[in-house]
């Protein structure tokens, strides 16, 4: 069954939102879309972060599942819904 939901641009369908995905992992996406799906804690956690050169990349899960995923260099970094913040994630990106 495809189902549609509605944007700025109009209805879309499963497969505009899978070719909408497809870009977004070829490009870099306007981080103000992304901070938008932030809770306040991640927020605040990506305020620290980023003070420190982490860019905000993606964001896996939604609501109260979300986890942010942050890079600097070589180094990665996460914060859950709560604003908890991981340096240490093993969390493996692609290049």
């Amino acid at each position: 069954m495809v189902t549609e939901s509605t944007t700025d641009l109009g209805p879309l369908t499963l497969l505009d939102k899978l070719h909408i995905i497809d870009e977004k992992r070829r490009s870099k996406l306007n981080e103000e879309i992304y901070y938008e799906r932030l809770s306040l804690a991640q927020k605040v956690a990506a305020a620290e972060l980023r003070q420190f050169g982490y860019e905000l990349k993606f964001i896996r899960g939604e609501l109260f599942e979300s986890m942010a995923v942050f890079s600097c260099g070589s180094l990665n970094a996460t914060v859950d819904y709560l604003g908890e913040i991981d340096s240490l994630s093993s969390i493996k990106l692609r290049k």
